[in-house]
This record gives C-alpha cells, structure tokens and sequence, in this order.
C-alpha cells in the first residue's frame, strides 16, 4: 500500500499546504494517543482485556513504529514504502486489540474509526480506501478463524458482547461497513473544504495580483481601470463599474453587452444606493435598479441582476464606489467580502495617487494664482523652443506686468493686491487655447506661452490676452503693461526670447503703460503698440 501524500506535495507549493513531514508527525502523536488510550483502558477494565498483554504489544507497537520513522525521516521522500509500512502496522495493532477485547463488539473498534479518517485527511482519500480495505480484510480473516476454530474470542464482560447470534451479525457488518462509510464520508467533506479553501485562496491570488498592477499605475484613471479589469476577470460574467465621489465614471469592464460611453455620464447628486453605500461604509445589495432612484446606475447597467455597491474608503474618505452587475440568481457572502478587500486596496492606492497628483500641482502651479509657477514656466518654454526647432513651427512669448502696482499695495493693501493677481490669473487662464500656457512669473509679473502663433499674429494675440486679462480685475483703474517676442525671428534659445519680450515689456512701462510693445526686427529695437 503506497500513500498519495507525495502526489498532493508535488501538486502544490509547501507554502499552501501541509508539508508531508509535519503530516507523519501528526499521525505518529496520534498513534502514541491511541496506544495510551488503549492502555489505560486495559487498566481500567481488567475484566475486558489483559493489561499486562496490552501493555507489551503497545510498548513493542510504538518502538517499532517509532524506528520506522525515524528510518523515513533519514532516508527522505524516498521513503513512502515506509509509510505505507507504518500504516499497516497500525492497522494490524489496532485489530488485535479490537479482536482481544470482544471482536465485532469491542469498545475500542471506535480507534480504528478515529485511525482510518485522521490517515484520509492527513495522508489522502486513496491512503484512507486502502486502509478501510485492509481493516476489512483482518477483521473478515479473524471471522473465518474464529469460524474454522483457529482463533477464539476471550469471554468478555457481560453487556459487551451481545452474543453470537444475528445482534452479533449484525455488528459485524457493521464492522466491515464502517471503515469505508468512515473513509468516503470524511474524503467527501474534506474534497468540499479543501474546494472551498482553494477556491479563496485563488480569490486571494487574484487580489494580490490586481495590488501587483495597481502598484504600477501612474494616476487615478490607470488604478480605477485596473480595478474595474480585475473585477470582471475574476467574476467574469459581470459588469463592473469604478465611480468618482461626485458620481463621474473613472472606469467600466465587463462583456454581457456593449458598455456605454463613459465620458460625461455622472449626476449631481448620487444614486439612492450610491448614497447608503457612502453614508453607511459597507456594501449595498440591489436585486435589480430602479431607473427612478438610480438613474445613473441603470442607464449604465441596463437589465443587471444582483448589483453590489461597495464604498471606496481610505483613511476615512470617501474617494469613490466599486459596482459589480450580473445576472446570478444568489450573491455569496465571500464574494461581497472579497469586493470589499479589491475596493477598499484600490482605494488607499487612488488616495496615494490623488495626494501625488495634488502635490505634483501644487509643485508646478503658483499657490496664489494657481496657475503655473516659474520653474514650470521654464520647463514649458524650453519644451516648446524644442519642438519648434523640430517642426519647425513658431513660438510666441507674452510678458505683461501690471502697472503701479506698489501704489495699488500701498493705497489699498496687500489683500487687494493679492486679490488683483488672483483675478488675473484667473482671466488669463480662462481666455487661452488648451494648448497655451499661463504663469506667474514673480511678483506682479505675468507670461503667456503661445505655440503655433506667427510673427505676424504675435502683436494681435498679445493686445488681445493683455485686454482681456486687464477686463477680468474687479477693481477699476487697474491697467497692464505687456511685451512680446517671437521664436525664431526674435531670438535664438529660450532665455534669448524671455530677455527680447522682456525689453518689450519695460519698453511698454517707460513709453506711458497700459499698451503692447513689440520688437522692432529691422532695427532690432522695441516698437510701441498704443494701448485703448
């Protein structure tokens, strides 16, 4: 008899299962509780059996065991044959002291129970067949030499024994019944455990995969997406959806049906069940979805059975909702457990990118303005001279400074200041192409990153962002001063163009304010542009 504990070792790694090692350590402490228990059961009923006959096969029993194992440890993996050894010898133990204490009647038979279902989960179904097979083969071979007179049951204590007519039939039966009932009952209910444990730990795997790519998403967008394409495949027949806090779609994955088109899909105020997900903190199980309670949700998830609703949390915040949709008759509470696990991981991680992202701006933007700062101003420009010289295509540079402004300081204080730059940049901001680029340059000095726009264009484009600009200050009499240059007709490199549109500027300050200078290219001077 050869065990399949090496086959279920090779099958998977130490790191899952038992190793085979710690198996037989196992089974040898229980064999050493089984010879204890039947020791002190010899000495507790001398009636039933001898002690002092029980006493010797048990210390002969567990030497001899005790050097079969050792002899399997010494020589490894090769040494099944061993095991197998062992466990007959088990067998052969716990029969005789069945036997010696009243045969198919003995109240010790229950050892050879307990024996052959610990073997079935320790070792394995085939390991615990094999030995209810051998159990029934001596108990059958004793029945036929009591039969022809070979052997004889010692008389046993009256209520022990219930006699040799169809009571003890019967038990006999049993007897050779029992070890296969006990075998295939316990390898059944240990096949449905060890389905239901490998089943969550692929679940596991799953969610450990999907923290491997979240890990290597840059933004909010890259960790809703692989949240979304984890969920669907590891559910497979849903829909999934990742929402922001305002409702806004970051994500959707999935196959029933096509998915509509994200973009713009989000309310002001969230779904009745998006609501109870955020207010109370834990998952929201909705047969199907009311259109007039969550539009959202059933515009994006038409005809979705048994849709979950799991809250976003880091740190306290909400920062969004993970949405699973399909079409299962019964939702299994492990499965909302593990949607929590997925959601509530991608959320620290859209936390972490989110702070990233805030300090990312908050490091290229100017705190009082909020538009870029000058590093960041330095970084485009350069970007943008070096596209230029590649496409060959202009770049345009606009200074503008807002005049008299240390009077404005003085006469109405620094918070009025503070409030006129602002404003500015605001306008600036609010008035370019997508593509254009707004500082703040220092202080009470502004510039504008045009590409594409010509030599031609520059004087236009400049009057009109130094107008508008000057349009959005609140406080009347606020006027700006500006000046342009134009790469490559007025410079060479990046710090040639800020120091030509610079000179345009002062240029602009000392011949009145409040007008547009720009280079004179033949004489290479500044020419005025008059202001309103």
């Amino acid at each position: 008899m050869t065990t399949g504990a090496a086959d279920v070792d090779r099958a998977a790694p130490p790191s899952e299962m038992v190793s085979l090692a710690e198996r037989m350590v196992s089974l040898h402490l229980l064999r050493v509780c089984l010879s204890v228990v039947v020791v002190a059961t010899s000495f507790s009923a001398p009636d039933l059996v001898a002690p002092r006959d029980v006493l010797a096969a048990s210390v002969v029993f567990i030497g001899l065991s005790t050097l079969l194992e050792i002899a399997r440890r010494l020589t490894g993996r090769r040494a099944l044959r061993l095991i197998a050894v062992v466990l007959l010898l088990d067998a052969a133990y716990l029969s005789w002291v069945a036997y010696v204490s009243g045969g198919a009647a003995s109240p010790l038979r229950f050892l050879l129970f307990i024996h052959v279902a610990a073997v079935t989960l320790m070792a394995s179904h085939r390991t615990g067949l094999k030995l209810a097979a051998w159990y029934s083969l001596l108990f059958l071979a004793t029945s036929y030499a009591e039969a022809a007179g070979l052997l004889s049951i010692r008389e046993a204590v009256p209520g022990w024994l219930p006699g040799h007519g169809d009571a003890f039939a019967a038990v006999a039966a049993i007897m050779v019944c029992a070890p296969w009932f006990v075998t295939v009952v316990v390898a059944t209910l240990a096949a449905l455990s060890e389905r239901e444990l490998r089943r969550r730990s692929l679940d596991l795997g799953r969610l450990a995969e999907m923290a491997r790519e979240l890990d290597r998403s840059g933004d909010v967008g890259d960790v809703a997406t692989v949240l979304a394409d984890s969920v669907a495949r590891w559910l497979v027949d849903c829909r999934v959806l990742v929402l922001g806090r305002s409702g806004e779609v970051a994500a959707m994955a999935g196959a029933e049906s096509e998915a509509p088109e994200p973009a713009g899909r989000s309310l002001a105020e969230p779904d009745d069940v998006l609501a109870r997900a955020w207010r109370d903190r834990r998952p929201q199980l909705v047969r199907t979805l009311q259109p007039d309670d969550d539009p959202l949700l059933a515009s994006l998830l038409p005809d979705a059975q048994n849709v979950v609703v799991t809250p976003m949390t880091a740190e306290g915040d909400i920062v969004g909702a993970l949405v699973v949709g399909y079409g299962r008759d019964r939702i299994h509470r492990w499965t909302v457990a593990v949607l929590e696990r997925f959601a509530s991981h991608a959320a620290l991680v859209i936390r972490n990118a989110m702070l990233l992202q805030e300090i990312r701006r908050m490091a290229a933007t100017d705190g009082l303005t909020g538009i870029a700062n000058r590093r960041t101003f330095e970084e485009t420009l350069e970007r943008e001279i070096s596209r230029a010289e590649r496409t060959g295509k202009p770049v345009t540079l606009v200074m503008l400074d807002v005049d008299l402004f240390k009077q404005l300081n003085d006469g109405h204080g620094h918070q009025v200041g503070d409030a006129v730059l602002r404003a500015l940049g605001n306008g600036l901001r609010e008035n370019l192409r997508p593509f254009d680029t707004a500082a703040r340059y220092g202080g009470e000095e502004f510039a504008v990153i045009l590409p594409g726009c010509t030599l031609e264009e520059s004087p236009v484009a400049g009057e009109r962002i130094r107008l508008r600009a000057t349009s959005s200050v609140p406080i009347p009499g606020v006027t700006l001063s500006a000046g342009t240059a134009t790469f490559p007709d007025d410079a060479r490199d990046a710090s040639e163009l800020v120091r030509t549109a610079d000179a345009a500027l002062y240029e602009s300050k000392r011949t009145g304010r409040d007008r547009l200078t720009i280079p004179d290219r033949s004489r290479r001077t500044a020419q005025v542009v008059p202001g309103r």
